[in-house]
């Protein structure tokens, strides 16, 4: 069933996104299976936003809200 939306998907131009992923096994299988996007605990835990900014964006300090 996951092979087939991807493929849908896919012929209707559009790109995939796998929430939930938890383990390294549904990671690699999705990349084989041609999912676009993944997001879930094994790839990082939810974090205030500051903190994203901090690792995406080292060089710069988040203005306060």
């Amino acid at each position: 069933m996951v092979e087939s939306t991807i493929a849908l998907a896919h012929r209707l131009n559009r790109r995939v996104i796998a929430e939930g992923i938890e383990d390294r096994a549904t990671l690699d299988l999705l990349r084989q299976l041609g999912c676009d996007i993944a997001q879930g605990y094994h790839l990082g835990r939810p974090m205030k936003f500051k903190d994203l900014v901090t690792i995406v964006f080292p060089s710069r300090t988040p203005r306060a809200a």
